[in-house]
């Protein structure tokens, strides 16, 4: 994070934390899309229709997920071209 290796021990946790709440954020961003497609799905069954397998490919396509999945790739990203504060106040004025 630093070209002397020096490490600030408070940022790494706050990165960590960042990133914990991220993959929280996405895991119940997924749980509540499985449950929308889920009941979506059910209740419009028809073989004619969709599978459950293309059903599941409409959610992992969905702008929402897609969206915070772009986010945690670039919040990554700014870790190796960035001061690790820098990535911390980028966050607080992206995510408030």
């Amino acid at each position: 994070m630093r070209k002397k290796r020096v490490y600030d021990e408070q940022i790494i946790k706050r990165l960590k934390g960042i990133l914990l709440e991220l993959f929280i954020e996405r895991r119940e961003l997924w749980s509540d899309l499985y449950n929308k497609f889920k009941n979506d799905y059910s209740a419009e069954k028809d073989t004619e229709k969709l599978t459950e397998e293309e059903v599941l490919e409409q959610m992992h396509g969905s702008p929402e997920l897609k969206g915070l999945d772009e986010y945690i790739a670039s919040f990554c990203a700014l870790g190796n071209k960035s001061q690790s504060q820098e990535i911390v106040n980028e966050y607080l004025k992206t995510r408030k």
